[in-house]
């Protein structure tokens, strides 16, 4: 369905166990026959020449493949651009493995939603798909099947991201770049995904639990299958939590009038492209506050303004979101008086 949606054509389906018939009736050789005539899946028991087509590697998210189906070997790399990955990635592996982590500690409150992120450090090779999953403890947060990708994810609608939750707290994540023409891969540090959690309204305070990060395949553009560690994180629940806001907003600075400095509140409920100027009465920009990517949550700015005469002035708050692309802009008056 992604790929119809994106008008590739032809195309086949490749499944990440060992054979066709692994999960259903419907995924078998003699099903896929009948499929419609601008796939080639059916063909994958025989030949065809001078044709090129599109491959697709499906994750397991939906818990239907056993351990033995797993997929442990990929294909060997034929070349590289350097003598060193090129022998890397022949053993399958990164000369620098991927790492998968979460912040070491985040914050809670009983009743409130949280994002926790699936942060990422790709090593030395690009990232052009990955299955891993968060463990979490299902007395404590329960998935709300909401995520959004972080600053780490490239063109964001050109990745398929899946993921599904089971009884035991595990939720399946796969992510593979879609990207036809160009591969587009996961390069920089950071956030890749963030997957919204409800807190438990019965969660005590002062109580904690660890969620477990377990990477289970992680390729390159090449389909190289590379080496990964994971580093877990904690989810602390107190009164003093950190909830996401819910709505974007530039609050009033305080204090105002103000003299030399104020601070000035900005709340985003999603990582987004942010950018905090400051214009005097003129139209003119007389400061930049933050030119940034910045995570969803609470954020403030201290603006020091002992080298600007006394007047009237405005902040502009302007973002855009990384999960969906639309923009907020917001103005506030600020008054120095020296």
């Amino acid at each position: 369905t992604y790929l119809k949606g994106l008008g590739i054509s032809p195309w086949v389906f490749v499944d990440s166990a060992n054979v066709a018939t692994v999960e259903h009736s419907s995924d078998s050789v003699a099903a896929w026959s009948k499929a419609e005539k601008s796939t080639i899946s059916y063909t994958l028991v025989g030949k065809r020449k001078n044709q090129d087509f599109y491959g697709a590697l499906r994750g397991d998210v939906d818990f239907s493949y056993g351990a033995s189906q797993d997929v442990n070997t990929m294909p060997k790399i034929a070349n590289a651009s350097t003598a060193n990955q090129k022998n890397a990635l022949q053993k399958g592996t990164a000369a620098n493995p991927v790492v998968f982590s979460t912040s070491s500690t985040l914050g809670a409150r009983p009743g409130d939603t949280v994002l926790i992120p699936l942060n990422i450090k790709p090593g030395d090779a690009g990232i052009d798909g990955f299955n891993a999953s968060l463990q979490v403890d299902p007395k404590i947060l329960t998935y709300t099947g909401q995520y959004q990708a972080g600053q780490a994810m490239p063109q964001k609608a050109n990745w398929y991201i899946a993921a599904k939750s089971d009884a035991s707290g595990k939720l399946n994540i796969a992510a593979l770049d879609f990207s036809i023409v160009t591969p587009n891969p996961v390069m920089q540090s950071g956030t890749v995904i963030a997957f919204k959690f409800a807190v438990n309204s019965t969660v005590a305070l002062g109580a904690s639990s660890t969620i477990g990060i377990n990477a289970t395949m992680v390729l390159d553009p090449q389909a190289h299958r590379l080496s990964s560690q994971t580093t877990n994180g904690e989810i602390e629940f107190s009164s003093s939590g950190v909830a996401i806001p819910k709505d974007y907003e530039l609050s009033q600075n305080y204090p105002n009038p103000f003299n030399p400095s104020t601070t000035i509140k900005f709340s985003l409920p999603m990582d987004s492209k942010v950018d905090l100027i400051i214009y005097n009465i003129l139209g003119q920009k007389v400061a930049t506050l933050v030119s940034e990517t910045l995570s969803a949550g609470y954020h403030n700015v201290v603006w020091n303004a002992s080298n600007m005469s006394s007047g009237i002035y405005f902040s502009v708050l302007k973002s855009t979101s990384l999960s969906n692309g639309k923009d907020f802009k917001s103005v506030k008056k600020l008054m120095l008086l020296k």
